[in-house]
């Protein structure tokens, strides 16, 4: 027969405290838990063998990506509304955006993976320090590209036949997507890569 699997209000109810507090614990929210409760509830969670909930981790991760999903789609519907021109400049820019970001992807998913084999082995300085190292190697790559996006984006939109006007609002998209590159890219390796190789999606 299978032991039965320990949750949060088991450790609660063992240790005398609420579950919030067990459960601010195990995320690291303890600003607000005195040293003594927070070396208690790890020192219970490692005795007893407490095992996060999947469903917990995996609803976080589809819930992200449903609303990032919903996010890209709502701005494309701003864009058809706005006008037919801004909806082609916006169409023409797609490919560059998809490309710049598919370029530094690998990051995160290094990230992921590297930061996830050092925490495994209990290595958490290590760890922290290799975040620290990946996320600055995705900005000064993304800031070099952004460089690179604007340099090249008046050539990029005149190879196309199109408008002077849609020409004008591509480029003007373009420069406004090479300035905030790095701020996507940052987030992209901190949340898709390091904070979930951890069991931290919620953050």
């Amino acid at each position: 027969m299978s032991e039965k699997r320990v949750t949060i209000a088991d450790i609660a109810d063992e240790l005398g405290v609420s579950t919030v507090t067990v459960s601010n614990v195990i995320h690291g929210k303890t600003k607000k838990v005195s040293p003594r409760t927070v070396r208690r509830v790890q020192e219970l969670l490692e005795e007893r063998r407490y095992i996060p909930s999947m469903a917990g981790i995996l609803l976080a991760i589809l819930a992200c990506e449903f609303f990032w999903s919903l996010g890209e789609n709502v701005y494309a519907v701003i864009y058809g509304h706005i006008g037919t021109e801004s909806c082609a400049a916006m169409t023409l820019t797609t490919p560059m955006q998809v490309l710049f970001m598919g370029m530094l992807s690998g990051l995160a998913q290094a990230a992921g993976i590297l930061t996830g084999k050092t925490l495994g082995r209990e290595e958490y300085d290590r760890a922290f320090q290799e975040s620290l190292k990946l996320m600055k190697y995705g900005l000064v790559a993304s800031g070099v590209l952004s460089v690179l996006l604007i340099l090249c984006s008046r050539y990029y939109v005149e190879m196309y036949g199109v408008s002077r006007q849609v020409k004008e609002l591509a480029w003007q998209i373009m420069e406004a997507f090479a300035l905030i590159a790095p701020v996507k890219v940052q987030n992209m390796i901190l949340g898709g890569g390091i904070l979930r190789s951890g069991g931290k999606p919620v953050m």
